[in-house]
């Protein structure tokens, strides 16, 4: 420890390359504890779920009930109840196949459910059956391709889909996919219909994500179908309008379905890499009926039923990278819907219609699906503003999101938020990413949500499209002006971890970053690196390599990916509050609050345990013991004080004021000259690690907690070994601790973020390093805070 305290920290970048060559080895974990305390087991069913309290908690509880029952019907390796004389009996093998299907997407969803590994006893039975079933019907061949799509890709799986696949085609027929394989086999084959044609596409959509190509012709057909059959409202229906009378509802299931299948297509053919965005009618129609009949509760309408519809919503809003429908989050929404209506042994009960809907195991299947896939984390939220060029590649974020999901083999989302929102929103990505090749022009209130989104731990990430230096220009002049012209853009190194966090770059294009001293806030590539996502150009990996990079550097790598409704954002809380305590942060001439989102946020978690912080700038000329016992310094840069400012700071020190300081980052320019600061304020009181029987680290005083083991991040911990008690420094003024300095970051811990390259404190080590300071100086401090109850 004595070398850490003893000598500066190291340039972080040293470190870095090790970091995350280990990070992806899965090499270094987290010191001792975990970075979140886990909360009380919830038990399902949850009857009481509504929109706004669904948790992630309550979604991993019900989740986990799901795959206990379905587990516990498994009989050799099959979910099979059929009958010789059951009316299923020509879709045998289905239920198993979805099941599957079900299941192996609630893992990756669930990767600590050691039972939902392709490895175990359990899923290999399963798999294995899959692998034997020979059915013809366009639902079992469709599920058996779509569930062997998750396997690993060796040369023999490879050759078994393809195999499987070869017939899938010539199921279409005249009006779409009828119930057999190939068309007209089992009958004429009189009622095609959009489910079994939307099916099909999911099939073909699965395999061709891992490289089992189906004739363009196939995806063609698919398209002018969906077209075709779309209503002149947007909606669709289960037949093709000729096929009914027009009488017949609008399906709020096949509508869903009809959008997703639609933006399926447009992966596969529209391979535009314009500068202005080509409009869709078809689509644009289809999601202004659900923005219009959408509605809080999920209504249905004929004889559609909850499980068929979350199914297929979850597909369209994910497909559309819509957070909210008609102004309603749809996933908190039919979430809550789901939760309520699981039963006490963990199935969603059948809902005693038509086809397999009467079997519990199809609609727990289609829960835990939708479940699953819509807790995924959202990797990109990409910004929409006014004008036709923010979106000129339709398809370019959900195709590096794809793609990322499958090397990562942890899957992902993508959603669009725009600047009628609130910026909290934007937080259920690390990234917010904005494309473009003109001016977006944003407004004052546009930077001020900009900014919000920084100072809330996010990272901006720009890509001019066709390489347009009047889009570059532009985002630069924005964000210096979002952040007061405080920081400058500059050229990134080749050595950046854009460049190689998680995979390297061969030939780094030119790009820009602006960073406040502890992290990047601003990311952009003057380089259009959205035509190859546009175009899966895969062939060609380092636009596909720069995204992941800058979203595993964001995000603090893989294992740090937060499901969707694990935002960052901490509401102010309700409460009686105990104890008020009252900090100043100090002003002098430096970089003194590179991070002014997170002593707010951190007053919010406070909040939250009857704590009421009240935070204040305050200038170190004007201090004054009596308002403000308690001060915070930090910074990114080396400075010096003024003669003035010295005084200041040491009458605070002597009237009984204590000093809590933490280096920002880890950088060392601050360190040292905060110590060489104090060491000239102070001379006869030098810095001093605390041992580990040090009243800080008990709890002897009020609102104190005995610590542990410090939680530090992966970078410090390689940098300076693990560490059994927190290093912090004191110098002890009449016989107290007048002033607490940690040379590894604190406050920048605070915005609960993870982004790599940081030498300090875990977020959750930062929450309980930060409260021991407040509430041990709050004891300690002469006079006593005012307003202490």
């Amino acid at each position: 420890m004595m070398a850490f305290v003893e000598g500066s920290l190291m340039n972080r970048a040293c470190y870095l390359v090790v970091v995350l060559l280990l990070l992806c080895a899965g090499v270094v974990s987290a010191q001792n504890k975990p970075d979140e305390k886990k909360p009380a087991p919830l038990a399902p069913p949850f009857k009481w779920a509504r929109p706004e309290n669904v948790s992630d908690e309550m979604i991993v509880a019900s989740m986990q009930k799901g795959v206990d029952y379905l587990l516990s019907k498994q009989k050799n390796g099959s979910w099979e109840d059929i009958k010789p004389d059951d009316k299923h009996t020509r879709y045998a093998g289905g239920i198993s196949a979805f099941v599957t299907y079900a299941l192996l997407h609630a893992g990756k969803s669930l990767p600590n459910e050691r039972r939902l590994a392709l490895s175990s006893d359990e899923m290999k039975a399963a798999v294995e059956y899959v692998k034997t079933i020979r059915n013809n019907t366009t639902y079992v061949r469709a599920y058996q391709l779509a569930t062997l799509a998750q396997l690993p890709k060796t040369q023999q799986n490879q050759a078994m889909l393809r195999a499987l696949a070869n017939p899938l085609p010539t199921g279409f027929g005249p009006r779409g996919h009828g119930y057999f394989i190939p068309w007209g086999a089992g009958g004429p084959n009189p009622t095609p219909d959009a489910s079994n044609t939307q099916i099909a596409l999911l099939a073909a959509m699965e395999i061709d994500a891992v490289g089992i190509e189906l004739p363009l012709a196939y995806w063609q057909a698919q398209n002018n179908y969906w077209r075709r059959a779309q209503r002149p409202d947007g909606s669709w229906n289960y037949r093709l309008p000729e096929d009914h009378k027009d009488d017949k509802p609008s399906e709020h299931a096949m509508t869903v379905a009809g959008l997703a299948s639609l933006y399926i297509l447009q992966e596969q053919l529209d391979t535009n890499v314009g500068l202005v965005a080509k409009p869709d009618r078809h689509i644009d129609n289809a999601l202004a009926w659900l923005d219009k009949n959408f509605k809080k509760d999920t209504p249905f309408s004929g004889r559609e039923t909850l499980h068929y519809y979350v199914y297929t919503l979850e597909r369209a809003g994910l497909a559309a990278g819509r957070k909210y429908i008609g102004g309603v989050d749809w996933y908190r929404a039919a979430a809550a819907r789901v939760l309520q209506e699981q039963q006490a042994d963990g199935r969603w009960a059948p809902d005693n219609v038509w086809f397999d809907l009467d079997n519990p195991y199809v609609t727990t299947s289609m829960a835990l699906i939708f479940l699953a896939r819509g807790r995924n984390p959202v990797a990109f939220n990409k910004l929409e503003y006014e004008g036709n060029t923010w979106n000129a590649r339709a398809r370019d974020v959900a195709n590096v999101t794809s793609w990322m999901s499958r090397n990562l083999e942890r899957p992902a989302n993508w959603q669009v938020v725009d600047l009628k929102s609130n910026p909290e929103d934007w937080l259920d990505a690390p990234v917010l990413l904005i494309t473009g090749s003109a001016d977006p022009k944003f407004s004052d209130e546009d930077l001020k949500k900009l900014r919000a989104f920084v100072d809330a731990g996010g990272v901006i990430f720009s890509t001019a499209d066709g390489n347009t230096a009047g889009f570059t220009t532009a985002m630069q002049n924005y964000v210096m002006k979002m952040t007061n012209n405080q920081y400058e853009p500059r050229q990134l190194p080749d050595d950046h971890p854009v460049f190689g966090a998680w995979l390297k770059v061969k030939q780094p294009p030119k790009m820009l970053g602006l960073s406040n001293g502890v992290r990047e806030l601003w990311i952009h590539s003057t380089v259009d690196l959205g035509a190859a996502w546009q175009r899966k150009a895969i062939a060609t990996p380092d636009p596909f390599h720069v995204a992941a990079n800058v979203f595993f550097y964001a995000a603090g790598g893989a294992d740090a990916m937060r499901p969707r409704l694990k935002s960052t954002h901490i509401a102010m809380p309700k409460g009686e509050v105990k104890v008020n305590i009252t900090m100043g942060r100090l002003e002098y001439a430096g970089n003194f609050d590179p991070e002014p989102g997170a002593w707010p946020r951190f007053s919010r978690v406070l909040r939250s345990e009857g704590i009421g912080l009240t935070v204040e700038n305050v200038k170190l000329e004007a201090l004054d013991v009596k308002k403000t016992p308690i001060v915070h310094m930090t910074g990114t840069t080396a400075f010096t004080l003024s003669e003035e400012a010295q005084a200041a700071l040491k009458k605070f020190i002597a009237d009984g004021g204590t000093l809590i300081a933490d280096n920002a980052g880890g950088n060392n320019a601050f360190d040292e000259a905060f110590k060489k600061m104090l060491g000239a304020l102070l001379p006869d009181a030098p810095l001093m690690p605390l041992a580990a029987e040090h009243p800080l680290f008990g709890d002897g005083f009020a609102g104190g907690q005995k610590l542990g083991p410090p939680q530090y991040r992966r970078e410090f911990i390689l940098r300076n070994g693990r560490q059994n008690t927190p290093v912090i420094l004191a110098a002890t003024v009449n016989g107290r601790a007048a002033v607490l300095y940690s040379p590894a970051d604190v406050a920048s811990g605070l915005l609960g973020t993870q982004t790599l390259g940081i030498l300090g404190f875990t977020p959750a080590g930062s929450h309980e390093m930060a409260r021991q300071l407040l509430t041990y100086a709050a004891s300690t401090s002469k006079p006593a805070p005012a307003g202490k109850k």
